[in-house]
């Protein structure tokens, strides 16, 4: 996901994307992930913590993550928050695919936001 229509003038959004699963998702492997979809450094930023550092943002933002018990695989909430300078949710987008054009609307809003202060 990308948000590209941002106009000149106003803050450009970072991209975030939240591990679920530190003991997996190191530095390392989320650099890999990021770079075999295209996206660049500074673009975004693969973020990953300790467990309860990621238990207060999945609570913070409704974001459900549990363990399988057969195989120990992570499931959760697939969501894309959009949010303003300040941390407030401008938009949120539940399921895998984000409709661009809206992901595009929702950004220039928070840049918005985000400039009026």
């Amino acid at each position: 996901m990308r948000a590209r229509a941002v106009p000149k003038g106003l803050p450009k959004p970072l991209v975030v994307a939240v591990s679920f699963d530190p003991r997996v998702d190191t530095p390392k492997v989320l650099g890999a992930w990021a770079k075999a979809r295209g996206i660049e450094p500074g673009e975004a930023k693969m973020l990953t913590g300790s467990v309860p550092d990621l238990t207060r943002v999945c609570e913070s933002y409704a974001v459900h993550v549990g363990r399988n018990a057969d195989d120990g695989s992570i499931f959760h909430t697939f969501a894309t928050l959009v949010l303003d300078a300040k941390g407030n949710v401008v938009a949120r987008h539940d399921g895998p695919e984000v409709d661009q054009k809206l992901l595009d609307e929702d950004a220039v809003e928070a840049a918005r936001r985000s400039k009026d202060g």
